[in-house]
């Protein structure tokens, strides 16, 4: 399996995002956050929904608190999904046991 020019470079753009951050492994963010220095679909879809990069940037630093990346579970420690999502697959679980 290949991945393509494209998620290739993106990843290339996340990895040194990653080094100027400190962080040892690439987070979910920094992928997101690439996508401003891309020259694919997801560049244009974030100047066609007007994203800021400066605010998503705070954003991350808000979330992050500071910290860097030095483990791969990172993200599950800093607990973002269930701060700043909502796990449908649960409501869908209640949902259903309701009936």
């Amino acid at each position: 399996m290949h991945v393509s020019q494209d998620l290739s470079r993106l990843l290339n753009v996340a990895d040194k995002l990653a080094q100027q951050r400190g962080d040892q492994f690439i987070s979910s963010e920094l992928f997101v956050l690439a996508g401003f220095e891309d020259r694919t679909t997801l560049a244009r879809l974030y100047k066609e929904t007007r994203l800021q990069r400066a605010a998503l940037e705070k954003a991350i630093e808000e979330v992050r608190g500071g910290e860097q990346v030095t483990d791969p579970g990172a993200e599950e420690k800093r607990g973002a999904l269930e701060k700043y999502t909502v796990d449908m697959t649960a409501l869908a679980a209640v949902a259903s046991s309701i009936r």
